[in-house]
């Protein structure tokens, strides 16, 4: 595992390569106090949703714990969500609904 120096210098470099072709924008992802990360899904037959969990095996179980349908999840969409990836996540449902 990197030091955070050499993990720093690594990213320094991944940004110089790639902006040269690319606008490339390092973005932390969401995590609550209890160290959990804001995981976004999407629903087998459409729609989706966000659960708080510390994996995604731990979103999966939440998830039907919570639902009580877990197995609807369309597990290739599972990912964690950034600040702005939530707003954006949000800002769409809002308009799917107007």
């Amino acid at each position: 595992m990197r030091t955070e120096q050499e993990q720093q210098v690594y990213i320094n470099r991944l940004i110089k390569r790639l902006s040269k072709d690319y606008h490339v924008v390092i973005e932390p992802y969401m995590k609550n106090l209890d160290g959990e990360y804001n995981w976004f899904f999407n629903w087998k037959g459409g729609g989706y949703n966000t659960i708080w969990a510390k994996s995604k095996k731990d979103a999966v179980r939440k998830v039907k714990q919570k639902f009580g349908m877990g197995d609807k999840i369309d597990a290739s969409t599972l990912r964690r969500q950034t600040t702005q990836g939530s707003r954006d996540t949000d800002r769409m449902g809002y308009l799917m609904t107007c």
